[in-house]
């Protein structure tokens, strides 16, 4: 698990996507939680969510929208799992914080 914060002027939005692969009963799958301003331990009701991709489908690619903010936390979780006969890789699994 990977966790930070991310203070800027107006934030927006979360993209979560990745570039992984798998063969057979692999999966791969990347899921951050986030915290709006605020950290992720204690987060308010109602400030919380999150946002995530998967290789097999159904989503390589993943946005959520919120009202502006000035911070960001975030927890990234990090799953790779060959299952009973296949393999799978992620080659990058990163965060985009977009202002407008």
């Amino acid at each position: 698990m990977v966790t930070f914060t991310v203070n800027s002027g107006t934030i927006t939005d979360l993209h979560l996507f990745f570039n992984g692969s798998f063969t057979g009963t692999g999966s791969a799958s990347v899921v951050e939680s986030y915290c709006l301003n605020h950290v992720l331990a204690g987060c308010p009701a109602g400030s919380s969510g999150s946002i995530s991709v998967t290789n097999p489908p159904p989503s390589f690619n993943a946005v959520v929208f919120f009202a502006p903010v000035t911070s960001v936390s975030v927890s990234k979780d990090i799953h790779v799992d060959s299952g009973t006969n296949g393999t799978a890789s992620i080659f990058a699994g990163h965060q985009h914080v977009l202002q407008p």
